[in-house]
C-alpha cells in the first residue's frame, strides 16, 4: 500500500496553530507525553513508484488515532487506494524532542510499515508529518479532539 494508514496527512482539516521551525525555548520543550489522547485526521496523496501507471496511484484517508504518551499510538481509519476502499488498524511508536520535532513508524493490519516526521506544538494538541517512505507523496495535519 505504501500509506501511512493515518499520518497521516494533502487535505488536512483546518490548519491551527504549528510549531515554528526553529528551535525552542526552555518554556516550549515538547517530550512524548505531550501527544496523548485522541487525534482526527484526513489526508491524500500519491504514490509515485511503479512500473506502471496502475502502480502509481492517489489515496485518500481518515481516521482516529490514539496516543498513549509513552511513544506508543494505535488508530483505525478508511483509505480510499485508487478507488479501492480499505477498513486499516495500526499500531505503532513516536518520539518527540524537546525542539518539538520527532518520528512515526506505523505497522497496519494490511502489512504495510510507514514512517513519518512530525512536528508538534509544545502543548501536543495539533502536529504536521510528512511521510519519508520512498516513492510516497503524503504530508498533512492532525488535531487532538
Amino acid at each position: 500500500m505504501g500509506i501511512r494508514p493515518a499520518f497521516a496527512i494533502a487535505t488536512a482539516l483546518a490548519m491551527g496553530t504549528l510549531a515554528a521551525g526553529g528551535p525552542a525555548s526552555a518554556a516550549d520543550s515538547c517530550r512524548p507525553s505531550a501527544l496523548k489522547g485522541a487525534y482526527i485526521f484526513a489526508l491524500s496523496g500519491f504514490k509515485i513508484t511503479g512500473e506502471s501507471a496502475a502502480q502509481r496511484t492517489p489515496f485518500a484517508q481518515s481516521g482516529r488515532e490514539i496516543f498513549a504518551g509513552d511513544g506508543t499510538l494505535t488508530g483505525v481509519g478508511t483509505a480510499s487506494l485508487n478507488g479501492a476502499v480499505v477498513k486499516l488498524t495500526w499500531k505503532g511508536t513516536y518520539t518527540l524532542g524537546a525542539d518539538c520535532a520527532g518520528t512515526v513508524t506505523i505497522s497496519d493490519n494490511t502489512g504495510e510499515t510507514s514512517h513519518f516526521d512530525i512536528f508538534a506544538t509544545p502543548d501536543g494538541s495539533n502536529f504536521t508529518y510528512v511521510q519519508t517512505d520512498k516513492g510516497v507523496v503524503n504530508a498533512g495535519w492532525e488535531r487532538r479532539q
